[in-house]
């Protein structure tokens, strides 16, 4: 049997932490970081520019309609642990927990996380980030695939998530986490 290797821990001069990130990056260049390791992602396609334009309007419309919480869209630092620093493609804070959001950044975890997926992005949010947002106890994670036209909604139950509802285009998007929300799911993805 093949001896596992352990992932490599970036050394002290290649580990990255929040304060190296504001203090070393230039305006308009973002990252995510996790465990101390700088990760880089091309830059999201016009479809997923148009799905993240749609679940931003439909989610903010809710939050201002009933206050029960605050959306943001990417980029917006959540910066999880000191060495833990993500750029969500949108997150929610509920009203309960708004002591995290600043006008800078979220400090600790939101209530919900959003990642559209790309081809180049799969394993980083379906496997690392996924870890990372349980780790840090995010109650809610949907991961949506424009190549699948589809929404799962991963709900938080110990130290891992578990796919509560898988929304197809037909379906209606909803959430026990946002009451009375609901969205078309082939409005998510209208061009």
């Amino acid at each position: 049997m093949a001896e596992r290797v352990a992932p490599r821990k970036p050394s002290t001069e290649d580990r990255w932490t929040y304060e190296r990130y504001l203090r070393e990056t230039a305006e308009g260049e973002y990252f995510t970081i996790i465990e101390g390791e700088k990760i880089v992602s091309p830059s999201p396609t016009s479809f997923h520019q148009e799905i993240l334009g749609n679940l931003h309007s439909f989610l903010r419309a809710w939050a201002k309609q009933t206050g029960i919480g605050k959306v943001r869209l990417a980029p917006f630092d959540v910066v999880l642990a000191e060495d833990e620093v993500v750029q969500p493609d949108l997150v929610l804070v509920l009203a309960e927990h708004f002591g995290r959001l600043t006008e800078k950044n979220i400090q600790g975890s939101p209530d919900l996380v959003v990642e559209i997926i790309s081809p180049g992005s799969i394993r980083l949010d379906r496997e690392k980030k996924r870890a990372l947002y349980a780790r840090h106890g995010v109650p809610e994670f949907w991961i949506v695939s424009p190549a699948e036209r589809t929404v799962e909604v991963l709900r938080l139950h110990g130290s891992d998530y578990a796919t509560a509802a898988l929304f197809e285009e037909t379906d209606t998007l909803e959430s026990p986490l946002l009451p009375g929300f609901s969205c078309a799911v082939k409005d998510v993805f209208t061009e």
